[in-house]
């Protein structure tokens, strides 16, 4: 039975709920409408703490990541014909579809090796803009991007402790990057601290999925797509307001 997600930022653009359909609202551009599912509320304003316009095509990998979690989070793996690999469509806007029509297949290729299930997509343009960056006025707490030169996942383990603990060892300054779940960011902030790294040095996300019913798949397992795509609108960052035109180093220390 193939179950079909639909991602919107307009809520007035989704379909009913039914079995086979399941509406999701995106970001917070819009009120968030009663008895719809939502994810990324929080990441329009984490992005744009970032204080530049990130790239169209970063903006597009992450609204594809968000609306995974979103489908892996909503679609009851139960619900499965075989109790295990559900087959699921996933239709959503997106800044340059035609750039990512072309990579649907590496997309379910990874997908299906990460969750055990069965992808397809459906891109059509419209997709979120990158938020408007905000101007450091001395209230906002602001990121800092100027002297970094690289990007480091940093989820809190000893894993990532020890990774970037090695970085800046060897002189390298990256932006650390974590997801911000509730319990964990606290830990995050204190871990990155006594290594040496700030707060403005530290960019975190929360997905934040939310259902209708509260009833949901806890496995998460195609969050690491969240955690890469968070890397890679802090990787932009780094080199858009260091000037760079080349690569940005992304480190991946973790055990997963």
């Amino acid at each position: 039975m193939k179950i079909t997600v639909v991602v919107r930022e307009n809520p007035t653009q989704l379909p009913a709920p039914s079995e086979m359909v399941v509406p999701v609202q995106i970001f917070d551009t819009f009120q968030r409408a009663s008895g719809v599912a939502s994810i990324g509320r929080q990441a329009l304003d984490r992005i744009s703490r970032l204080g530049v316009n990130v790239s169209n095509i970063a903006m597009d990998f992450l609204t594809i990541a968000l609306a995974v979690t979103a489908a892996d989070t909503f679609v009851k793996r139960d619900d499965a014909e075989d109790g295990w690999a559900r087959e699921i469509a996933l239709d959503l806007n997106l800044n340059n579809p035609q750039l990512w029509q072309s990579k649907i297949h590496q997309l379910q290729e990874a997908l299906s090796f990460l969750s055990g299930d069965i992808w397809s997509f459906s891109f059509s343009a419209n997709g979120t803009k990158p938020p408007t960056p905000r101007k450091n006025d001395g209230r906002t707490k602001m990121l800092d991007a100027n002297t970094l030169d690289s990007v480091c996942l940093f989820s809190g383990g000893l894993d990532s402790i020890i990774g970037a603990i090695d970085l800046i060892h060897n002189k390298r300054r990256p932006m650390l990057v974590s997801h911000s779940y509730k319990g964990d960011q606290a830990k995050q902030k204190n871990l990155a601290a006594k290594i040496g790294w700030d707060a403005q040095h530290c960019f975190a996300v929360n997905a934040a999925p939310r259902s209708v019913q509260g009833d949901t798949d806890v496995s998460m397992r195609t969050r690491s797509l969240n955690f890469l795509a968070f890397a890679v609108l802090a990787a932009d960052a780094v080199r858009i307001i260091n000037q760079k035109s080349g690569h940005i180093d992304l480190f991946v220390p973790e055990n997963g």
